[in-house]
């Protein structure tokens, strides 16, 4: 198979993202608020630890590979979610002006 070849049949991946009930359950990672790294401030409290979603850390996880995927190939390969709760729904198209971090971000 030519290197050609093998682009051509790999471009496409579809993320089916499953946004039931199931996924509202904590996965044990915290937010991490950068307000927290800092150094304390008087009459600050600090806020108590938020664990994640799995729906969370899916979706995070998702956006990384597309940063990721965007940087290296910013016109070679295309990405779509498609998003299921009781009904699917497609979040963007295969066209160009779809293919970015802030129009599938904005869902």
């Amino acid at each position: 198979m030519t290197p050609e070849k093998s682009i051509m049949e790999n471009h496409k991946t579809v993320f089916v993202l499953d946004h039931s009930p199931f996924f509202n359950y904590g996965c044990n990672e915290p937010h991490e608020f950068e307000f927290s790294k800092s150094r304390p401030q008087p009459g600050i409290i600090p806020m108590a630890p938020i664990d994640k979603s799995l729906w969370t850390s899916c979706v995070e996880s998702a956006l990384e590979y597309c940063r990721v995927v965007w940087d290296i190939y910013p016109s070679g390969k295309l990405i779509s979610f498609i998003v299921s709760d009781y009904q699917a729904h497609r979040l963007n198209s295969w066209s160009a002006t779809q293919q970015n971090l802030a129009h599938v971000s904005n869902y």
